[in-house]
């Protein structure tokens, strides 16, 4: 879930409104929904969603039901990051018992009992640890009467155990890169965005907390000084944004966008900043036609390029728009959209062409990542096919760049919460990818780029169970 713990489900059909300090599940299949969470049902479940009316208990929380037997076995899901969460959870008939009530929570016993006359509604809790992506309810052995009312979930803390110790840097296995350990960024932090200026590493964004609420915080890194300092903050809390540098200033748009109750992330937003590092100043360009989140951005010349990403709904979109920074007045002016529609993909412009790197259809542990590149020519207005990475990759947004006339894809996410080390390079002339290097430990979401011709610097990112924040400079050795 993205927002604040705890929560409470009310299971309810869609013409009763929610208890008061609930958010309702009428039964729908699994999906995002509009209170900014993402829960439901493996089945369509809508059919079994009741209201009773009844003197039997006052609380309306208690009057409303899904049931979870009839009609086949049903499972439900709310999608959270990983780590530890208890379960809270009330099941029963308030017009009717004698039933034998077992809820699982990742399979684990939450409830168990038989309903009585005078016991309708049973509670039970349990607390459990998720390492999918989703919190699963579902029914155990002999169940009769899973009619769920209600259920409370909150955050307990994270994995067991203490974050995994950082690796000792040391020279990758083919000897191009070597890495030292400097300085951690103040916070550790995923999902933030940035670029190098001028030999210095600037982190904007991102997720600071298990709330996963974006911030508006930002810092740079003197890489001299081997010191962090706080800039100024986003006009908006941010994070999965596109963005693009010019080698003076920082371009981004779209993103999920703090800017609901309480500063819970929207999945999706339009404005377009330019960021000049010289003023630690934010300037407001033309927005985005429509908003997007966890797309891609490229400059190539004067002209920016937005790619995909995902709507308000979390629906993935193949748009292509692009601004001309000489006349921004002009506003943004379509272009042939991409042959897919992906999200958290990378972008890179060279040698003429704009390239669509990588991504992933759909959203968390329904995520396919793909391996899948696209070439871009602005003369002609059309994308073809070009050769795909070593393979899937999603997360790449903010650790790839170009160097040397190639494009370098850092770290990344090939299966759902399960990060890599691989730095990759890909040749334009020669048409092909390699492996040059490994970051020190696996990291995907991370803001990674060239502070001078041999200098790498990979920071912060998510570890697979952990927030980072580890910075890291590599030497590449010719």
């Amino acid at each position: 879930m993205h927002g604040d713990f705890p929560v409470s489900i009310d299971f309810t059909p869609a013409s009763v409104a929610p208890a008061g300090g609930t958010v309702a599940d009428t039964g729908a299949i699994f999906g995002p929904r509009a209170n900014g969470s993402e829960y439901g049902w493996n089945i369509d479940s809508t059919a079994n969603a009741v209201s009773r009316i009844t003197t039997y208990t006052p609380y309306q929380r208690y009057k409303t039901f899904i049931d979870m037997l009839q009609g086949g076995q049903r499972s439900w899901d709310l999608h959270v990051h990983s780590g530890k969460y208890s379960v809270k959870v009330s099941a029963g008939d308030p017009t009717a018992w004698g039933g034998k009530v077992n809820i699982l929570a990742e399979g684990k016993q939450a409830l168990a009992g038989t309903t009585t006359s005078s016991n309708r509604i049973l509670t039970g809790a349990t607390t459990v640890t998720v390492t999918d992506g989703k919190l699963t309810l579902s029914s155990g052995v002999g169940a009769t009467m899973n009619q769920i009312s209600v259920v409370t979930i909150d955050y307990v803390g994270p994995l067991d155990g203490p974050p995994p110790a950082e690796p000792t840097p040391s020279p990758t296995p083919s000897g191009k890169i070597v890495w030292k350990t400097a300085a951690s960024h103040p916070v550790a932090r995923s999902e933030s965005f940035g670029a190098a200026i001028n030999g210095q590493l600037y982190v904007f964004g991102g997720y600071t907390g298990t709330s996963f609420k974006p911030t508006a915080s930002a810092h740079r890194f003197d890489p001299m000084t081997n010191k962090w300092a706080s800039i100024r903050s986003l006009p908006v809390p941010l994070t999965h944004v596109a963005h693009a540098d010019d080698g003076q200033y920082i371009y981004f748009a779209g993103g999920y966008p703090g800017t609901g109750k309480d500063g819970a992330q929207k999945f999706a937003g339009s404005g377009v900043w330019r960021y000049n590092a010289d003023s630690d100043t934010y300037t407001a360009l033309p927005s985005l036609p429509s908003a997007r989140g966890a797309g891609a951005m490229a400059l190539l010349g004067r002209t920016m390029y937005f790619m995909g990403g995902t709507d308000l709904t979390r629906v993935d979109r193949k748009e292509v728009w692009s601004l001309d920074l000489d006349n921004t007045a002009a506003g943004w002016v379509a272009r042939a959209p991409l042959p897919v529609t992906q999200n958290h993909p990378a972008a890179a412009a060279v040698d003429g062409a704009v390239y669509f790197i990588g991504g992933q259809i759909s959203q968390d542990a329904a995520a396919k990542m793909t391996s899948l590149m696209w070439r871009y020519d602005p003369t002609a207005n059309q994308w073809s096919s070009a050769p795909s990475l070593l393979g899937p990759r999603s997360h790449t947004t903010s650790s790839t760049f170009v160097w040397r006339g190639q494009i370098i894809s850092m770290g990344g996410e090939p299966v759902h919460n399960k990060p890599i080390r691989s730095v990759d390079a890909y040749n334009p002339a020669t048409q092909t990818w390699r492996t040059i290097g490994e970051i020190p430990a696996a990291r995907f979401s991370g803001v990674g780029a060239m502070l001078n011709d041999r200098t790498f610097i990979f920071a912060t990112g998510y570890s697979g169970g952990y927030f980072s924040g580890s910075t890291w400079i590599g030497e590449f050795i010719d």
